[in-house]
């Protein structure tokens, strides 16, 4: 059961909840009523009879029946009146609370929503016979078109920032937009502080950005989490590589990874090509982000383009030499899997070396490079 800080936050709270129309919410404002000693939340809205009344408040708590009177002294000019009746008992659990209308409604839009000082304006609204829910919608949508209530409605921007096209296209919807907003934030919040991330990262207006781009919170999450592992792990080479193919200026790869324009797919994408690349640039054989992005698409992962490379680089000497030749881009593509260009290779290095494995293979010879294992062409 959630603590309040005194029974006027907790009548705020079971308000909104008891407003809300539905059945479980009014279980929750009902078990708040009894925490604080009254049977439901009808009877405990009974007790806040003042509400709407003397902006000075009013003690409200529940007052014991009246004892009985005493009866009468004998009649007489001087007769005695007699002893009055035993005062009802109280309850001594019961702190009364002075309660108003701009107070209790501060209250409450703080708690639903957690925009503050509107209380004088929604007191307003109430008194010329808006709901609770009505006023909630007031703010929310900016239906008050006076001054004070276009002020409220963009203090609630401020505590929500970007709600409005949020509201607009579904992003957040239901009866409690502003508390799965407010989860959202918490969540992303809560990963960055779990993995490290500089807290510059999840700003308001990054959290606008990540729900503007559809960004869940568990996918950013994930983004941390591989971001963390990354900073551990990538090598300088392959930051420089993402420099090179990518822009990433200042090296950061927790930025890199965090980029709400960008899709997780993509980013993971784009920082297998670095990593590929890598490999490349450690043989010898640098390849360009086109060709780094179409195998890391393709499916080549880390320590196979190790090889892939290791192999490329020997090949390379078939690039000149007497007879047919080959194009770097023939021995890229060859190497990793394209059979024309694959076979094209055979090919020179069987004209090369005049020797050949069983099943068609060719064994390294003075003219270049060892077996891929492709077919041969006869």
């Amino acid at each position: 059961m959630a603590t309040y800080a005194n029974e006027d936050q907790a009548f705020a709270a079971a308000t909104a909840l008891y407003a809300s129309g539905n059945r479980e919410d009014r279980q929750k404002a009902n078990q708040i009523a009894k925490q604080y000693g009254h049977g439901n939340f009808p009877e405990m809205r009974s007790d806040y009879r003042a509400l709407g009344g003397s902006s000075q408040g009013t003690v409200l708590g529940p007052s014991g029946p009246s004892g009985p009177s005493g009866p009468s002294g004998p009649s007489g000019p001087s007769g005695p009146s007699g002893p009055s009746g035993p005062t009802a008992p109280t309850n001594d659990n019961y702190q009364p609370v002075v309660l108003d209308a701009e107070g209790y409604l501060t209250a409450l839009l703080k708690q639903t929503l957690g925009v503050d000082n509107l209380g004088g304006w929604a007191a307003g609204l109430y008194n010329r016979g808006a709901s609770i829910t009505e006023i909630l919608q007031a703010i929310r949508y900016g239906m008050d078109k006076t001054p004070e209530g276009q002020a409220a409605h963009q203090a609630y921007l401020a505590a929500f920032p970007g709600m409005d096209k949020f509201l607009a296209d579904g992003t957040f919807a239901g009866e409690s937009p502003e508390l799965q907003y407010i989860e959202y934030r918490n969540s992303v919040r809560e990963s960055a502080a779990r993995y490290g991330i500089d807290s510059s990262l999840v700003t308001n207006q990054k959290i606008v950005d990540y729900l503007t781009n559809k960004v869940s919170a568990a996918e950013i999450a994930q983004r941390m989490g591989t971001a963390a592992n990354a900073v551990a792990t990538t090598p300088p080479e392959t930051v420089a590589l993402l420099k090179d193919y990518y822009g990433l200026s200042t090296g950061d790869l927790i930025t890199f990874f965090l980029d709400p324009d960008e899709t997780e797919a993509m980013l993971q994408t784009r920082y297998t090509a670095a990593r590929i690349g890598t490999e490349g640039a450690r043989q010898q054989f640098g390849i360009n982000v086109q060709e780094a992005e179409a195998l890391a698409k393709q499916g080549v992962g880390i320590d196979q383009a190790a090889e892939g490379f290791r192999t490329a680089a020997a090949r390379t000497a078939f690039m000149g030499g007497p007879g047919e030749t080959a194009s770097r881009e023939d021995i890229l593509k060859g190497t990793f899997g394209d059979q024309r260009s694959e076979e094209k290779i055979f090919r020179i290095a069987a004209s090369r070396t005049g020797r050949f494995q069983e099943g068609g293979r060719f064994v390294e010879g003075q003219g270049g490079g060892g077996a891929f294992g492709g077919a041969a062409t006869r």
